[in-house]
């Protein structure tokens, strides 16, 4: 996690707390903003969507999908997210040298965790090249969209469970290999469940985390 001036919480969150939710005018769970250096085809932002979906289905929460550019707060939502997708987001071959670093990281700010994170195309591409290069055409967006619906699930928890601990394993552990982001399931385990339910049922408003930074 990185650490950001507190006052660029409140400008963002003031901008950006809500909109009108897709549907029904029903409220969600959360809404995550997004926005993209450059996007992926439209197959992989739905494939992103399902993962993301069936990723939190076991917390039974509903999640709305918007575009940052779009947002006009108009209406509050219990959670958000802000995540902002650098690099190429596409799954073109082939590319510049491989870059290394974290795959995602979430924002603190005097050891609290804001809403705002950001996860970095080019390094999921130097991660997934092999399995990319491997697949069928039409496979390719499938695994994109399952890998960063994956990083931002693990950046969501760290938010919704108000908690920089990671688990042993699934969604919350530290580290993702290309297997983990491209198999056909990665689920949280019980421990990360656990720790989301636990911090949305009995949200403690104000409580400050340790200032520390996350590798992830």
């Amino acid at each position: 996690m990185k650490r950001v001036p507190l006052g660029l919480l409140w400008l963002l969150t003031a901008a950006y707390a809500g909109q009108d939710t897709e549907g029904a005018g029903v409220t969600p769970d959360v809404a995550i903003y997004t926005s993209f250096a450059k996007a992926p085809s439209a197959s992989a932002i739905g494939y992103m969507k399902t993962e993301m979906a069936a990723i939190l289905a076991p917390l039974d929460m509903r999640v709305d999908w918007r575009d940052l550019k779009t947002a006009t707060g108009n209406q509050a939502v219990p959670e958000l997210l802000v995540v902002r997708f650098e690099g190429d987001c596409q799954v073109n071959l082939p590319r510049p040298a491989p870059k290394f670093g974290p795959l995602g990281w979430t924002h603190i700010s005097d050891g609290r965790i804001l809403p705002f994170t950001d996860v970095d195309c080019d390094r999921i591409w130097e991660l997934l090249q092999l399995p990319l290069a491997t697949s069928a055409p039409g496979e390719q967006p499938k695994l994109m969209g399952r890998a960063m619906a994956r990083i931002v699930a693990h950046e969501l928890y760290h938010l919704l469970g108000n908690t920089t601990k990671h688990t042993s394993c699934g969604i919350a552990k530290r580290a993702y290999s290309a297997g983990d982001l491209t198999a056909e399931h990665l689920e949280f385990d019980q421990t990360g469940l656990n720790r989301v339910r636990e911090h949305t049922l009995h949200p403690m408003a104000g409580t400050a985390l340790p200032a520390q930074d996350d590798p992830d």
